[in-house]
C-alpha cells in the first residue's frame, strides 16, 4: 500500500474575492434599507405611544379633577344644604338650651370614671409607637361637657354610642337629644359621611355630636381642640362666609379620631341672616378613595395596573390614599423602603392605615401644578419609579391641592417593546435570508468558480464529509473520480481513528476521574495529587447469605443494579468514586475544587442510602446499608503502567470504612471533623462507645438529619 502526499486544491483568490464582494454589497444595501426603514419606524412608534399615552393620561387625569371638584362642590352644597335647613337651626336652638340648663355636676367617682375612659380609649385608638396624648391636656375642665360625656360616652351601654336616644337622666337637654337625635343620625347615615357635629356660636360649644366622640361638649374656643382646624374653620372662617358657603377643613391629625388624618365639611347656620352655629360633618376617606379611583375601577378607567390618581396638597403630603397601598399593603412598604423612606413614615403608614398626610410626595410634577401650572411629562413619582404624570391645580376654595394622574413608563412602554421584540425578530430572521439570497444570485452571476475545486479546497481544510459529483466525461471527471477516492480512504481512516480515541477514552473513565483522563492521556503513567481537607465516603452493603440458586442470582442482577445506581447518584452530586467491589464503594468529595465539600459529601451519603433502602425493597432483596464518612489530607491518583489502578490514600480512607464497617443498619457515621463542618445545615449527634477493629476507640457522630426538616426543640447537640 503506498501512500501519497496531497495538498489542499486552492479556488481562485480573484473567483472568491468577486463572488464575496458581490455578496457583501448585495447584503448591505438590503440591510441598511431595513435599518433605515426601521429605525424610522421605531422613532414615529415611541413618538406616537409618547403622545397617546399624553393625551390618555390627561383625558383620565381631567376627568378624575373634574369629578373630585364636582364631588367636593356636592359635598359643600350638602353642607349649606343642612345648615339652612329650619329643622337643624331648632334643633340647635333646643340642644344649646339644653347645654346651658345643666347644672348638677358629676361626682367624683363618676369624674374619675370617665378620666379611666379617656386613658383606655386613647391609647386604644392610637397607634403603637405613638404618643398618646396626656390625659390632663384633652379632658374637658367644663363641668357641663364632664356630665355629657360621661352620661353620653362612659355610661352608655351600646357598642354604637350612636345608638343611645336618651341617657335617663331627665336632664332637659336630653329631653332635646331624644328628639333631635334620630333625624340628624338618620340624615348622616343617609347622606353617607362620618361624624356629624352641631356647634353654638355663642359659646363655641359643640352641643351636638352624632358619633359621640370625645370631641363632644368640649369648646372649640377654649377647650382641647382650640387650635385645630375645626376651630379655626368654625371660628373664623364661617364668620365671614356667605349664605350658602360652606368651608373644607383640610386634613389634620385629629386627637378624637386617634391621631389619624381627619378632614371636616362646615357650614354656618344663621337665623335671620345672623350666623348662630355651624354644621361640620366629618369627610370619609372613603368618599375621596371613591372620587380618585372611581370606586377602585383603575383598569376600567382606563389606567392599566399600575396608573393611579390621587391628590397632594401644598405640604406635599397625599390627600388621598396611593393606589398600591390599597392593592397590596406589603409591596407598597417594599417599594416605599426601597425608595429610601425610613421606618417612621413606614410605620404610621402601617399604624393609621393611610397614606394621608404621611406619604411625601416632593415631586417635579407636583412642584410645577403647585405654582398653578399643569404637567406633563417623563418623571419620578413618590416610589422613585419612571411615570408618565400629568398633574395639575384643583379648584377648591380656600385649599391649594393638586391632582396626580401617572401610570408607569413600564407598562406605558409595554406595547413599544413588543414592537421591539418583533422587529428584532423579524430583522433576525431577515439578515440570513438575505445573506443566503445575496450569495445565491452572486454564484449565479460568477459562473466561472470551479466547484469541483472549491470542493478539493474544503477536503484540504478537513472537510472529509464534502461530496464529490462527477460531472463530466473528460480529465476533470477522471480527477473527480480519483479525489473521490482518495477522499473515501481518508474517511475511513478517520473513522477508525475516532472509534480508536473513544474507546480509550471509555476504558479510562471506567477506572478514572474524567479530570484526571486527558492527563493520562497526555503521556502521565503514574501521577498523584495531594488535596487538603477532602471527604471520604465508604458504602458498605451487607448481601444476605442465600442457597437457592434463584435468589443468589436475583442478589447478582441486583448488585450490577446498584453499583450503576451509586455511580449515576455520585456524579448528580459531583462526587468521585474511588474504588468499589461487590459490596464495598469508596467515594470522595473535595478533589476537584478549593471549597469544604463536607456538606455535599453528607448530601451525597443520605442520598445513596435512601436509593439503596428503595431499590432493594422495590427488587425484594434483603440488604442492608452501613455508611461512614471522614474528612482530612489525602493524595489521590495513578498507579500502574501496565494495569490502571486510581485510588485515594490517607488516614481519611481507612477512618471512613472504620465508621462504616461499626455503623449499623442505615446508619451514616461522621468523624469529628465531618460534623464541625455540616454542623449549621445537619443535626448529629455523638456516638458514644465505638470500637474500631483493632479494638482500638472509635469517635463517631450520628447524622439525624437536616435542621430545616427536624424539631429544633428535640435537635441534639451539634459537633461545635
Amino acid at each position: 500500500m503506498t501512500t501519497q502526499e496531497t495538498r489542499p486544491a486552492q479556488t481562485s483568490p480573484r473567483s472568491r474575492r468577486a463572488r464575496t464582494d458581490v455578496a457583501i454589497v448585495m447584503t448591505v444595501a438590503v440591510l441598511v434599507s431595513v435599518l433605515v426603514v426601521g429605525a424610522y419606524n421605531v422613532w414615529t412608534a415611541g413618538e406616537f405611544l409618547k403622545t397617546t399615552v399624553e393625551s390618555q393620561l390627561i383625558g383620565i387625569g381631567e376627568s378624575r379633577m373634574a369629578r373630585i371638584e364636582s364631588g367636593l362642590d356636592s359635598l359643600e352644597a350638602t353642607a349649606a344644604s343642612i345648615a339652612s335647613g329650619t329643622g337643624l337651626a331648632e334643633a340647635l336652638a333646643d340642644l344649646s338650651s339644653g347645654f346651658q340648663s345643666l347644672d348638677q355636676p358629676l361626682s367624683s367617682d363618676e369624674v374619675e370614671e370617665l378620666k379611666t375612659l379617656y386613658g383606655a380609649g386613647i391609647a386604644e385608638v392610637v397607634p403603637p409607637g405613638y404618643e398618646v396624648p396626656p390625659v390632663d391636656a384633652i379632658f374637658p375642665s367644663s363641668e357641663r361637657a364632664q356630665y355629657l360625656q360621661y352620661h353620653y360616652i362612659a355610661a352608655n351601654s351600646f357598642e354604637d354610642r350612636s345608638n343611645l336616644d336618651d341617657p335617663g337622666d331627665g336632664s332637659e337637654y336630653s329631653v332635646a337629644h331624644a328628639t333631635h337625635h334620630p333625624v340628624l343620625r338618620s340624615m348622616a347615615g343617609a347622606l353617607g359621611i362620618g361624624d356629624l357635629l352641631v356647634i353654638d356660636a355663642k359659646t363655641s360649644t359643640v352641643v351636638y355630636s352624632v358619633d359621640k366622640n370625645i370631641d363632644f361638649a368640649t369648646n372649640l374656643a377654649a377647650g382641647p381642640y382650640s387650635e385645630s382646624a375645626l376651630a379655626d374653620a368654625v371660628l373664623d372662617q364661617l364668620r365671614f362666609a356667605a349664605a350658602g358657603e360652606a368651608v373644607l377643613v383640610d386634613f389634620e391629625p385629629y386627637v378624637p379620631s386617634g391621631l389619624k388624618p381627619t378632614a371636616f365639611m362646615a357650614a354656618a347656620i344663621r337665623n335671620e341672616g345672623r350666623v348662630i352655629g355651624a354644621v361640620a360633618f366629618e369627610i370619609p376617606n372613603e368618599l375621596l378613595v371613591e372620587m380618585t379611583t372611581a370606586g377602585m375601577d383603575w383598569e376600567g378607567t382606563g389606567l392599566g395596573e399600575t396608573g393611579e390618581v390621587y391628590i397632594v396638597g401644598e405640604d406635599l403630603l397625599m390627600r388621598s390614599d396611593s393606589r398600591l397601598w390599597l392593592e397590596d399593603s406589603d409591596r407598597y412598604v417594599e417599594d416605599a423602603s426601597d425608595a429610601g423612606y425610613g421606618e417612621t413614615i413606614l410605620a404610621a403608614i402601617e399604624g393609621f392605615d393611610t397614606t394621608v398626610l404621611i406619604q411625601p410626595v416632593d415631586t417635579e410634577a407636583v412642584a410645577a401644578a403647585l405654582t398653578g401650572s399643569d404637567y406633563a411629562g417623563v418623571t419620578t413619582n413618590y416610589l422613585e419609579q419612571d411615570t408618565f404624570t400629568v398633574a395639575a391645580p384643583l379648584e377648591i376654595s380656600g385649599l391649594q391641592w393638586v391632582a396626580v394622574a401617572e401610570v408607569t413608563t413600564a407598562e406605558a412602554y409595554g406595547p413599544m417593546r413588543s414592537h421591539h421584540i418583533t422587529l428584532l425578530i423579524f430583522v433576525a430572521i431577515l439578515i440570513p435570508l438575505v445573506i443566503a439570497f445575496a450569495f445565491l444570485i452572486s454564484k449565479r452571476i460568477l459562473r466561472p468558480i470551479d466547484p469541483l475545486v472549491e470542493a478539493a479546497d474544503l477536503i484540504g481544510r478537513g472537510h472529509l464529509d464534502t461530496e464529490i459529483a462527477v460531472l463530466s466525461n473528460d480529465e476533470f471527471g477522471d480527477l473527480a473520480s480519483k479525489l473521490d477516492g482518495v477522499v473515501r480512504a481518508l474517511r475511513e481512516q478517520a473513522a477508525d481513528l475516532r472509534q480508536a480515541e473513544a474507546d480509550t477514552t471509555e476504558m479510562l473513565l471506567a477506572v478514572l476521574p474524567e479530570r484526571m483522563v486527558e492527563q493520562f492521556r497526555s503521556g502521565n503513567r503514574d501521577f498523584a495529587e495531594a488535596v487538603h481537607n477532602a471527604t471520604l465516603i465508604a458504602i458498605s452493603v451487607d448481601e444476605p447469605d442465600v442457597v437457592q440458586a434463584s435468589e443468589r442470582e436475583a442478589i447478582a442482577d441486583h448488585t450490577v443494579a446498584i453499583s450503576s445506581g451509586i455511580a449515576a447518584i455520585a456524579k448528580q452530586y459531583g462526587v468521585e468514586q474511588a474504588a468499589s467491589t461487590a459490596t464495598q464503594y469508596l467515594a470522595v468529595a473535595g478533589l476537584a475544587v478549593d471549597d469544604d465539600e463536607a456538606g455535599r459529601a453528607v448530601k451525597y451519603a443520605t442520598a445513596v442510602r435512601d436509593w439503596l433502602e428503595k431499590a432493594a425493597g422495590a427488587a425484594g432483596v434483603a440488604m442492608t446499608t452501613h455508611i461512614g464518612l471522614s474528612a482530612g489530607d489525602v493524595v489521590a491518583g495513578v498507579l500502574g503502567t501496565d494495569r490502571v489502578a486510581y485510588n485515594v490514600w490517607g488516614d481519611p480512607s481507612r477512618n471512613a470504612v472504620s465508621l462504616a464497617a461499626v455503623a449499623e443498619t442505615g446508619q451514616i457515621l461522621v468523624d469529628p471533623v465531618v460534623a464541625a463542618h455540616v454542623g449549621d445545615e445537619w443535626a448529629v449527634e455523638p456516638v458514644l462507645g465505638l470500637v474500631n477493629l483493632d479494638g482500638s476507640q472509635l469517635d463517631g457522630w450520628r447524622v439525624v438529619g437536616r435542621k430545616a426538616d427536624l424539631d429544633m426543640s428535640d435537635t441534639p447537640p451539634d459537633a461545635t
